[in-house]
């Protein structure tokens, strides 16, 4: 078994004064604030759980999520749920399911104006025919920088990096998502496609600010974040 983190008399100070806010939110502050950047999220909540630390939230009819994510997904309902929970897990360093995503949206009553046509939810897809389209006509990128290629009639399209890594590398392992290694969203060269855990996206947001990092040091940080992913995992086990 593992031996438990060690923390100061400051730090513990901070988590029993701060437990009750949102366990990732105090948690990032935490890394932030003492550079603990060997302690996971694994690791925070077991410390709660041994000090008895709990957020006192009732798991009934509440919700463990931050107003701020709560909002961002009130906002963006309209988005296909599969795409909206990995946006919302890349921005927010969470580990949302899909199934947890529909059930929350269900019980708040963000219901979707979707139809489920592709392309309607996006205002730069107007006046555009996807039925018509040849297969493997790619659209434009939309305002995340996302390509889609049409894979099948009449109306089926996948995301471009999706189909050439899966050309390459067979299909994308459960619970993992398509990252591009220099962080360029637009080279969709089969070396720079690489597939992570999605616990990993989680570590990337939040530890190392991946997304506003600079390109020629993203590949190095999505290493250091899947390192730190296989400690936690590790440490998950042996806990």
């Amino acid at each position: 078994m593992g031996r438990p983190n060690q923390y100061s008399a400051e730090e513990l100070a901070f988590v029993e004064a701060n437990h009750k806010r949102p366990r990732t939110e105090m948690y990032a502050e935490f890394v932030e604030k003492f550079g603990r950047t060997d302690v996971t999220l694994y690791a925070m909540n077991s410390l709660c759980k041994r000090n008895r630390w709990l957020t006192g939230r009732k798991s009934k009819g509440g919700s463990h999520y931050a107003p701020e994510v709560i909002q961002f997904i009130s906002d963006n309902r309209d988005m296909p749920r599969k795409e909206l929970v990995a946006t919302v897990n890349e921005k927010f360093g969470l580990c949302m399911t899909y199934v947890a995503l529909v059930n929350l949206c269900t019980r708040r009553g963000f219901s979707s104006k979707r139809t489920g046509r592709f392309g309607e939810h996006e205002g730069w897809r107007k006046g555009v025919n996807f039925v018509t389209q040849p297969v493997g006509y790619e659209t434009k990128p939309d305002k995340r920088g996302r390509v889609y290629i049409k894979t099948a009639m009449p109306n089926e399209y996948r995301l471009k990096h999706h189909v050439i890594y899966e050309k390459h590398y067979g299909r994308i392992p459960e619970h993992h998502v398509i990252k591009f290694k220099d962080g360029n969203d637009q080279n969709f060269d089969h070396e720079n496609l690489i597939a992570i855990h999605r616990g990993v996206t989680g570590i990337l947001a939040q530890r190392y600010k991946h997304h506003t990092a600079d390109n020629d040091v993203k590949p190095l940080l999505l290493t250091m974040a899947q390192i730190d992913h296989k400690i936690y995992q590790k440490e998950k086990q042996d806990a």
